[in-house]
């Protein structure tokens, strides 16, 4: 797990309380975290930004999700050629929901439409439609 201050750099830490009831009103439940505090940075009742890793796995190559777009002959991504995108099938792996596994078809560095894929797709169908 990462906590971060208003303003300064991200820290490790790890969860060292989770309680067993959730408030059925706000679905809210109370969680600790262990700090190392050792230049008196983190001071009580502060916000911070906290983000939880539930799994980490390091991959050769991944690709935000919304860079894959699904069609009826498997999932595809768009990869700049020159001054066009040549849709590149791709065999995927798993997501976290933010970012997507590529295990074939692209390699590392690969520059590839990361948002607004599907638009791209749309864009070369009717260009191929229109010759």
């Amino acid at each position: 797990m990462s906590a971060e201050p208003q303003t300064g750099s991200p820290e490790s830490a790890a969860i060292s309380y989770v309680s067993p009831t959730v408030d059925p009103e706000t679905r809210v439940a109370v969680g600790r975290i262990v700090l190392p505090n050792p230049h008196g940075r983190w001071e009580p009742g502060m916000f911070v930004q906290v983000s939880i890793a539930v799994d980490h796995a390091e991959v050769p190559v991944a690709v935000p999700d919304a860079a894959v777009v699904r069609t009826a002959d498997g999932p595809v991504v768009f990869v700049a050629d020159g001054t066009k995108f040549k849709e590149t099938h791709v065999r995927v792996g798993r997501s976290d929901g933010t970012r997507t596994e590529i295990l074939d078809g692209i390699g590392a560095g690969t520059s590839v439409v990361a948002t607004n894929a599907f638009v791209v797709r749309s864009e070369l169908e009717k260009s191929e439609y229109a010759e």
